[in-house]
Parts: structure tokens; C-alpha cells; sequence
């Protein structure tokens, strides 16, 4: 009986070291709680209470002689309650030091992005659903020429200029779909002062609206200044453009005086070659002067101009030579346009001259097609006479197939000639832009 007593004595000293450890475990575990936890976790504290409570209850009848000696039962079941108290106690701190690390987390992480806000050099501005301000930056102020203190008073939907500049009607969209929606706009401030902004508004997960906004005024203005730059660059060129034309068709007319004042029949030729040329250049000026595009032409109303041009000036009608055209509609650069056209004009008049004899009828065709890659081939063909044998473009004294060949040249071209039935003048080159 004095062992059993003895074990159950054991057991229950036990007990009270238990509970006693889990108390002070307990009380520095509340000690860490959030406040706002604490009153939710504090009937933790109760367990090991309670159960040193029931140890004197179990004391006292013990001196009542109720319980006896020998009940070693309450003992051991004492001890494992004291230990089951131990271990929720135990786990109780555990988990405060949890919450107590992301707090700390979270906290270096307001701490992050309210710095981000202070310093950024963008204005920014959070609203409650509301709309009004409950966040912003000495950016935001500086851009709309107030202090945060104003901006902190400010409702967005009591913002007249928003609703006039349209800002307003963003941030409506912004919330109704449910995105970020952004607008270049020009307003004058609820603090009178006149900007560019470039605003962004991002509606957050918790109602809230994140805008952002930057001043452009600067960059607007610039912008403004290359415009008007760009547009008196433009004008200049459209009169340089109607000069150079007025000074080509000069040429023309002196040249046709020329060539009528000349009885030598070989010289009055050279002299009609020679004006062709100029006005082949003279076409696409008169192109420039009438488009907004100063660097690129159309090449199939270009081509159909000069070629109409050559016909008139052979005085050649379409039912003594059939023209057939297959020209796509590419856009060419005036760098490379113009010796284009000098090379038609040389070919074509080339044709006019030599591939119909006495009257000859037959058809004349001209294609113009993109092969890709970014390349163009030109083919100009015939069904005349064709070439003499041993025709080598090499060697040729004709000053037109001179020129045709030192015009391929400057825009990286290649040529190829085949006589076989007719004549046929294939070209292929790459615009100078694409180049």
C-alpha cells in the first residue's frame, strides 16, 4: 500500500510540474498574441488553470478521506491531462511565433510599398470604393499643383475637370470591367493648374482603385514642336518638288526648240530621247506635288504616265501596237523610282524605234511584280524584230542601252536580255528602303 501511495504521489507531483510549465508557456504564448487575438486565444489558459484547480478539489476530499490513498487511477489520469494541457500550450506558441513572423513579414512589406509610393517619380493615388483618397504621393501633389493634405480631401467623383477631361469615364470603365484602362488627356486641375497627363487607373481586389498618372507636358510639347517641324519640312519639299518640275518642263520646252530649230534628222531625234528622259523625271514630280507620301510612289500610275507619254510623243496609237500591262501596285521609293523610270523610258523608246519597222504591228508588254524577299523584277518585252546576232549589252554604242545598263547598276540590280522571238528586258533590284 506505501508503494502504490508513493507512485500516486509521484504521478500527481507530476501533474502539478506539468501544469505549472504549461501556465508559464501559456502566459508568454498571450504575451506574443496580436492584440486583436488575444481575447480568442486566452481561453487556453484556462486548461492548465482548471486542472491545478482540480488537484486542490482533489487535496481537499483527499483530507476528507473520500478519495483514498491507493487511487492510483486519478493520478495517472491527472498526469496524461496535464500532458495533453502541455502539448495544446506548446502548440499555442508555436503558432503565435508564426503569426508573429508574417506580421513582421507584412509589415516590412507596407513598409516596402509605402516607400515605393512616397519616392516614386509618378503620382500616384489609392481611393476606397467611394473614390475617396486615402493614399497618395508628394509626386501626385507636385503634377496637380496642390499639397497631399488637399489631395487627401478629394472624392473623384466631385472632380469636375475628370469629368470634363474624360478621366472619369475611364475610371467608371475601369471598375464596370474590371481592368486597368489608361488616357492621354489634357486638363486643367481642381487647382488651376493646366497639364498633360498620362493616367492609368487599376481597380484592386479590395475595391479599392490604384491610379497612377505622369506629366507629359513636356514630352507633348516636343511633340507639338516636331509636328510643326515635320510639317514645314513637308511643305518645303512639295515646293521644292513644284520647282524642280517647273524647271524640268523649262527644259522640255528648250529642248523642243531646240529639236525644231535642227533639220539634221539623227540630231533631232537625239534631242526628242533626250526630253523623253527629262519628262519621265518630270511625271514623278508632278506625283510628289499631289501626294502626302513624299517618299514613296504608286508604280503602276507611274508607269501608265510615262509609257502614255512615249506613244504621244512617237505619235504612236494602241492599234498599230498592242500594250499589255501586268503591273502590281507597289510602292516604290522615289530614289529608286526615278532611275527606274529612266530605264522604261530608254527600253520603251528603244522598242518604239527599232522593234517595228515600216509600220509593223505587234504587242508590247511591261510587268512589274514582287518576287519576295523584298525584289522586284521589271520585264519589258516585244514581239518585233528582236535583236541583231550577237547582240552583247556589253559592248553596245547605244547611249540609251548605256545608260540602262549604268541605271541597273545604281539600284543593285540585275539585267537579262533574251531575243529569241522579240526582245525581252528582265530586271530584277530591291527598293532603296528595303534595301
Amino acid at each position: 500500500m506505501e508503494y502504490i501511495e508513493n507512485i500516486t504521489s509521484v504521478l500527481v507531483l507530476g501533474g502539478i510540474l506539468v501544469l505549472a510549465t504549461s501556465l508559464v508557456v501559456g502566459l508568454r504564448a498571450v504575451k506574443d498574441i496580436p492584440a486583436y487575438l488575444r481575447k480568442k486565444w486566452n481561453f487556453l489558459l484556462t486548461a492548465p488553470a482548471a486542472f491545478i484547480v482540480c488537484y486542490v478539489l482533489f487535496l481537499y476530499f483527499h483530507a476528507l478521506g473520500t478519495l483514498h490513498d491507493t487511487d492510483a487511477v486519478t493520478g495517472i489520469t491527472f498526469l496524461a491531462g496535464a500532458g495533453f494541457v502541455l502539448f495544446v500550450v506548446v502548440l499555442l506558441k508555436a503558432s503565435v511565433s508564426l503569426i508573429r513572423e508574417k506580421e513582421q513579414t507584412l509589415a516590412l512589406s507596407e513598409e516596402r510599398y509605402r516607400a515605393i509610393i512616397a519616392n516614386s517619380p509618378v503620382g500616384i493615388v489609392v481611393t476606397d470604393p467611394e473614390g475617396q483618397c486615402i493614399s497618395t504621393n508628394r509626386a501626385m501633389a507636385d503634377i496637380v499643383g496642390a499639397t497631399q493634405e488637399q489631395l487627401m480631401k478629394q472624392n473623384y467623383h466631385d472632380i469636375e475637370s475628370w469629368k470634363e477631361s474624360g478621366l472619369y469615364d475611364k475610371v467608371m470603365s475601369a471598375i464596370k470591367n474590371n481592368r486597368t484602362e489608361h488616357l492621354d488627356t489634357e486638363l486643367i486641375s481642381s487647382f488651376g493648374k493646366k497639364i498633360y497627363l498620362s493616367a492609368h487607373f487599376t481597380p484592386l481586389h479590395t475595391g479599392e482603385m490604384l491610379v497612377m498618372m505622369d506629366d507629359i507636358s513636356d514630352l507633348m510639347i516636343t511633340q507639338k514642336n516636331l509636328s510643326n517641324a515635320l510639317q514645314d519640312k513637308d511643305i518645303l519639299l512639295k515646293e521644292v518638288h513644284h520647282r524642280t518640275k517647273n524647271n524640268l518642263s523649262l527644259i522640255q520646252s528648250l529642248l523642243s526648240i531646240q529639236a525644231h530649230d535642227v533639220h539634221d534628222e539623227r540630231s533631232k531625234e537625239h534631242l526628242t530621247e533626250a526630253k523623253g528622259r527629262v519628262k519621265s523625271m518630270g511625271i514623278i514630280y508632278e506625283m510628289l506635288n499631289r501626294t502626302d507620301d513624299l517618299k514613296r510612289l504608286g508604280s503602276r500610275i507611274y508607269i501608265h504616265k510615262l509609257v502614255d507619254m512615249l506613244f504621244q510623243t512617237h505619235r504612236i496609237g494602241s492599234q498599230d501596237i498592242e500594250l499589255q500591262y501586268d503591273i502590281e501596285d507597289i510602292d516604290l521609293d522615289v530614289n529608286t523610282m526615278i532611275p527606274l523610270g529612266l530605264i522604261i523610258n530608254e527600253l520603251v523608246t528603244n522598242a518604239l524605234n527599232y522593234a517595228f519597222p515600216d509600220g509593223r504591228e505587234g504587242v508590247l508588254g511591261i510587268s512589274l511584280k514582287e518576287l519576295g524577299n523584298k525584289s522586284y523584277e521589271l520585264v519589258i518585252r516585244d514581239t518585233g524584230v528582236g535583236l541583231p546576232e550577237g547582240f552583247d549589252l556589253g559592248s553596245v554604242p547605244s547611249l540609251g542601252l548605256q545608260i540602262v545598263s549604268s541605271l541597273v547598276n545604281k539600284i543593285n540590280g540585275t539585267i537579262e536580255v533574251v531575243g529569241v522571238t522579240g526582245t525581252a528586258w528582265k530586271i530584277r533590284f530591291a527598293d532603296s528602303l528595303d534595301s
